[in-house]
């Protein structure tokens, strides 16, 4: 489990235990709880005047989160497309999607 999903866990099991913390503590946690990865995400939140809300950051960062694993990464222009196959995902890829030129492709 990645840090931050490990901090709104806990987050949500402090408020279940009626334990106060306040939303601005919060937020600055879980801005900070996050992978470097989210460097200008923070920023963008940091370079405003009012922070978020603790849930408004929640459902930011799962937002942000479920793009990253959707959007696939190519540098192949559309124009050479046809003359590349995606090579099957494996866990080491990181959600990366690999295309090779059909020349390569062992049929």
């Amino acid at each position: 489990m990645n840090p931050s999903r490990t901090l709104i866990l806990l987050i949500d099991k402090l408020k279940e235990m009626d334990i106060k913390i306040t939303n601005a503590s919060l937020t600055v946690l879980l801005l900070y709880s996050i992978p470097e990865s989210y460097e200008n995400f923070r920023i963008a939140i940091e370079s405003r005047n009012k922070l978020k809300t603790p849930e408004m950051m929640k459902t930011k960062l799962l937002e942000d989160a479920n793009a990253r694993k959707n959007k696939e990464v190519s540098t192949i222009p559309d124009s050479q497309r046809a003359l590349y196959w995606k090579e099957k995902e494996n866990s080491s890829c990181h959600g990366i999607k690999h295309f090779k030129p059909i020349w390569e492709m062992h049929i």
